[in-house]
């Protein structure tokens, strides 16, 4: 986020209790899914995430070009 002197800011706290800004001008749905994304930081600590690129790779290389 790039705010500079002068910007209008919100001031907002997570649930982490840490305090965040945002620009004042941003649109309601940017703050709605910047509010989500954080609310659950552990929602993906048990995926595996270089077995499901794999999965992704090999279904990928199986499609026919032409």
């Amino acid at each position: 986020m790039n705010l500079k002197p002068g910007d209008k800011v919100e001031f907002m706290i997570d649930k982490q209790e840490r305090i965040i800004l945002a620009p004042s001008d941003q649109a309601t749905w940017k703050k709605n899914l910047m509010q989500l994304a954080g609310s659950m930081p552990e929602l993906g600590s048990n995926f595996d995430y270089k077995k499901e690129r794999q999965e992704w790779d090999v279904k990928a290389t199986q499609i026919p070009l032409g």
